[in-house]
């Protein structure tokens, strides 16, 4: 089987980076892509060609089960810059299945598990039952559920403050 890869990232040029499109990847490639971005590395080498993947914001795998014609390609072909180009998510939807999650297992390629907790459950629990005249842990449970809340969903934002 051989995969196809539409990974977008943040800022690479200007204010909308051009996706990177991968195509007719091993199982090994696309785990090896995955381990690079999971492991934080600024570029990955793949059929002797370097790619950058430093701040990339999203990954798709795709099977190539279909046979799906180059016209039919270019019809979700986007223009990039003078003379280049990229072909946009709805082109890799043709090639096949979306299997991302088959290789990710769940968790995001930086290795933030999406179900899991920022303050793990247990500890909030322990919170609440600690009782001390000395301070008031409610609204400390209360922030570390609100953490919690915005983490799952991807607010990042409140984490900071």
């Amino acid at each position: 089987m051989t995969y196809s890869i539409y990974l977008e990232q943040k800022g690479v040029t200007g204010p909308i980076p051009k996706p990177l499109n991968l195509w007719s990847l091993n199982e090994v490639d696309v785990e090896d892509l995955l381990q690079a971005i999971n492991e934080r590395h600024e570029s990955v080498k793949i059929y002797g060609t370097v790619y950058e993947i430093n701040d990339f914001k999203s990954i798709n795998i795709f099977t190539e089960e279909n046979q799906v014609s180059q016209e039919s390609l270019r019809q979700h072909f986007k223009p990039w810059g003078s003379d280049d180009g990229y072909i946009a998510i709805s082109g890799f939807m043709l090639l096949g299945r979306n299997v991302t999650t088959q290789f990710t297992n769940g968790v995001v390629p930086w290795g933030k598990t999406i179900t899991s907790d920022y303050i793990s459950s247990s500890t909030i629990r322990e919170l609440r039952v600690i009782s001390s005249s000395k301070y008031d842990l409610k609204k400390l449970v209360r922030l570390c559920e609100e953490i919690n809340f915005n983490w799952k969903r991807k607010i990042t934002i409140p984490l900071l403050l």
